[in-house]
């Protein structure tokens, strides 16, 4: 492996040095940096809310920038996508090291797109639905390029198809509960959570690779995505399947007063008296 691919993990990983010794910093002085989307959202055991509240502390001034140059947040979300295949095509190759750099600034400008859309006002269900849309094309892309690169490992290549098919059964599961308006748990291996630990498998590999000739980091990765994305998705499945019941008893025990009442409204005496039999003699005297 050239020792330039090595140069871009090694800079990747100074990078997230620098940003967390900083952010250590900024907490001494002026404590954490909080956000409502993620005290919303919440962090979770895959990925704590402090590191994303150092992820969201970390972008600010370059969401600032993208804002003062007028830069959308859809171009920033077609932007993402052509990075995103850029970095599918390094995997595919094997080029690991420039791949988690073009990964790391697709997930950039994934996470920048909704900052941006909300500080120029111009959030709406359009903007939120091309967003959701590229992310599955982003991801595809780039489990696709390490399911293309591992196809001679039959092991490894089942798993990157596992991970696949898991990182798209959470974001569908998602979807889904959001559609039939029934709460289920955030579960683990959301969006970022899979895009950090897959960079992080992808960053650490070319390192790996030229101590040990080992791809361990990015088994791991895959590893995780795949079990715990998969576990995850069913969890929320079958939660939606019993809240959606729970709906569906509520609403038949409910019913059939109703109907009797709606029938006795309307029913001619006679038919009362069948609906709700009646003493003999209050029945001859109706």
């Amino acid at each position: 492996m050239p020792s330039s691919y090595i140069v871009y993990s090694e800079i990747l990983i100074v990078t997230a040095f620098v940003l967390a010794l900083a952010y250590a910093i900024r907490m001494m002085k002026r404590g954490r940096a909080r956000y409502e989307r993620l005290d919303r959202q919440g962090g979770s055991f895959l990925l704590s809310k402090r590191v994303m509240e150092m992820g969201y502390w970390a972008i600010q001034p370059v969401m600032h920038l993208m804002v003062y140059l007028g830069i959308s947040a859809d171009a920033l979300s077609w932007g993402a996508l052509i990075l995103g295949l850029g970095a599918g095509v390094s995997l595919a190759l094997g080029h690991f090291g420039i791949a988690s750099i073009i990964a790391t600034v697709a997930a950039l400008l994934d996470s920048l797109d909704g900052l941006v859309a909300r500080a120029t006002q111009t959030e709406g269900e359009a903007g939120k639905l091309l967003d959701s849309a590229l992310d599955r094309y982003v991801e595809f892309f780039f489990i696709g390029g390490l399911v293309i690169f591992y196809r001679d490992n039959t092991a490894v290549h089942l798993l990157a198809l596992f991970a696949l098919f898991g990182s798209f059964m959470v974001s569908y599961s998602t979807a889904l509960a959001e559609i039939l308006k029934v709460e289920i748990p955030h579960g683990g291996m959301r969006r970022p959570e899979r895009m950090v630990y897959l960079i992080l498998g992808t960053t650490l590999t070319p390192l790996t690779l030229a101590l040990y000739n080992s791809h361990l980091p990015m088994i791991i990765a895959l590893g995780l995505v795949s079990v715990i994305g998969n576990i995850s998705a069913m969890r929320r499945i079958l939660v939606a399947i019993r809240r959606l019941k729970e709906k569906q008893i509520a609403k038949l025990t409910l019913q059939p007063a109703a109907t009797v009442v709606q029938h006795l409204n309307k029913a001619p005496n006679k038919e009362v008296n069948k609906v709700l039999p009646l003493p003999s003699k209050v029945a001859t005297r109706l």
